[in-house]
């Protein structure tokens, strides 16, 4: 969701980090899991910029950095396309 809004995958990165230690702070034996966002198809890419792949590289670029910083699992699940 927070590609449809507009920050930086920067700023996305340091949400994902947040995100997983408010999760910790609750369950402090979960293990935490942060999923690659699938690529879109070209028409997708034309009727939605903000969801250009491109664009979708570069927050799972962000992901996989917040994974290793908050000690999650990085899923890419995304090469496969």
């Amino acid at each position: 969701n927070d590609l449809l809004t507009g920050i930086d995958a920067k700023s996305y990165e340091e949400n994902c980090i947040n995100l997983v230690k408010l999760i910790r702070q609750g369950l402090p034996d979960a293990q935490v899991y942060l999923q690659s966002i699938f690529p879109v198809s070209s028409s997708e890419e034309a009727a939605r910029p903000m969801l250009a792949n491109s664009r979708i590289r570069e927050f799972n670029e962000a992901l996989a950095a917040a994974a290793e910083k908050s000690g999650a699992r990085y899923m890419d699940v995304a090469h496969i396309y």
